[in-house]
């Protein structure tokens, strides 16, 4: 810890944490967090720091000791008598895992999360956690078992009475047989009809966005109403990141309907957005994803326009911040089946690091040395 940050307050610092996580700085954030987890007494506090002091941790290649800090403070957590504080350090292990490929690290921080979170009485985070386990064995083939443990959300969302909730999985079970090929339009119908009655924007947008996506085909007019009912909604929607995240849900919805024009608008809008509060992380994966989109639309122009604002943006975290973003392009390729621009990418990735004597990442050398038996899988349908 420098001397500049030990003179800050302890609110003062919280507040400094929070800006470095928004702006992406994991330097920043492990000099900042450090005091504040060894002093804060708050369980909220002790959360919210030792999860991003953990995802810090794992972002400059120490996940073990992320692990082992985050598994630590959720011992005490239980011990404390506090198994909601415990669950949601389970949930953000399982981040950790997830991020770095370890889906068998992660199912068992989520079975632990959903565990604690029945413990603490919270029926709708212990679903959500279970939800998220279900994504995870999609993500390892394991559709069979991913279908059961869905099926099984929506009876008990059904049971509480959440609509919130039940609009979520629905989401998921819709995302989930979208992916496999099977009709997601009823899961999605009964979803948005939760979603209008949860009182919660996101929720609806995110259904509307879904149900437009299911009904393009047969019914055009129908998707770009929702769509653009979507977009008004999101754009309204206080505060930045929140309509950002919005926004940026609508525009992969007006690409999923064929309506390049209105995607690339919609998708601007949410980069200005975020650009107005320095959110760099999430800035650099909406630009990275839009150039991928325009890539695929034969926009070839704007690809290149918003890969370049992501490199910008990631700059100042120099060769290893540029190489992220050509991975994450790569990811996204990967995601719909382009393995050509997947390894181009890929490939931009490591003659990056290699230039700045870097260490290549174990997943990225394992892609290169063997693109078809690759273990380095997108995200989760849905996620």
């Amino acid at each position: 810890m420098n001397e500049g940050s030990g003179e800050l307050s302890g609110a003062d610092r919280l507040a400094a944490l929070r800006a470095a996580v928004a702006e992406g700085r994991p330097d920043a954030v492990l000099q900042l967090s450090e005091p504040i987890v060894a002093t804060s007494t708050d369980p909220a506090i002790v959360v919210e720091v030792v999860s991003a002091r953990a995802s810090a941790l794992a972002q400059v290649g120490r996940a073990l000791e992320a692990v082992s800090l985050l598994r630590s403070s959720r011992d005490q957590q239980r011990l404390a008598g506090r198994p909601g504080a415990a669950a949601r350090l389970s949930v953000a292990e399982a981040g950790v895992a997830t991020a770095g490929g370890d889906l068998q690290l992660a199912a068992s921080a989520l079975v632990d999360a959903a565990n604690d979170f029945e413990a603490a009485g919270d029926t709708a985070d212990q679903i959500r956690a279970q939800v998220q386990l279900a994504l995870i064995n999609a993500t390892a083939s394991q559709v069979a078992a991913a279908r059961q443990i869905l099926d099984g959300c929506v009876v008990a969302a059904r049971q509480l009475g959440d609509a919130e909730v039940l609009a979520e999985t629905l989401h998921q079970c819709g995302c989930l047989l979208a992916a496999t090929g099977a009709d997601p339009l009823a899961a999605f119908e009964e979803g948005l009809q939760a979603a209008m009655g949860s009182g919660a924007p996101p929720a609806q947008i995110q259904l509307q966005v879904d149900v437009a996506s299911a009904v393009v085909g047969r019914d055009p007019l129908r998707a770009s109403s929702l769509l653009s009912d979507a977009q008004q909604a999101a754009s309204t929607l206080a505060g930045p990141l929140a309509a950002a995240t919005g926004l940026a849900t609508v525009a992969e919805g007006w690409w999923a309907a064929g309506r390049p024009v209105d995607a690339l608008r919609c998708g601007d809008e949410a980069l200005q957005r975020l650009r107005s509060v320095g959110a760099w992380p999430p800035l650099i994966a909406l630009a990275v994803g839009l150039a991928d989109r325009c890539g695929v639309a034969g926009q070839a122009a704007d690809g290149r326009r918003y890969l370049g604002e992501a490199l910008a943006a990631s700059a100042p975290l120099g060769a290893s911040g540029e190489a992220d973003v050509m991975i994450m392009l790569g990811q996204a390729a990967m995601q719909r089946g382009d393995g050509a621009v997947a390894m181009e990418a890929f490939s931009e990735a490591a003659r990056r690091l290699n230039a700045a004597g870097l260490p290549l990442p174990p997943p990225l050398v394992a892609v290169l040395k063997d693109p078809g038996r690759s273990s380095w899988r997108p995200p989760p349908p849905g996620s």
